[in-house]
């Protein structure tokens, strides 16, 4: 295997989910980031008018630089 095939082979698809209404589910947005290919998936659950996503902050420190959002 050469460099770019073991790099595309390595390489992980991330989503992010926020769930915050009751029109929307964690469980939709999780099974549509799943079938769009997400290979590991962050979430939250609490308004958009927050700052403070955990989950949020924790996606963003495990996309590795070079990665594509």
């Amino acid at each position: 295997m050469n460099a770019a095939s073991a790099s595309t082979a390595a390489s992980t698809v991330i989503g992010y989910a926020r769930w915050s209404t009751i029109g929307q589910t964690l469980e939709q947005q999780t099974e549509a980031l799943t079938a769009a290919g997400a290979g590991k998936i962050f979430d939250d659950v609490m308004s958009g008018a927050r700052d403070d996503r955990p989950g949020f902050t924790e996606c963003m420190r495990y996309v590795r630089e070079g990665g594509t959002p």
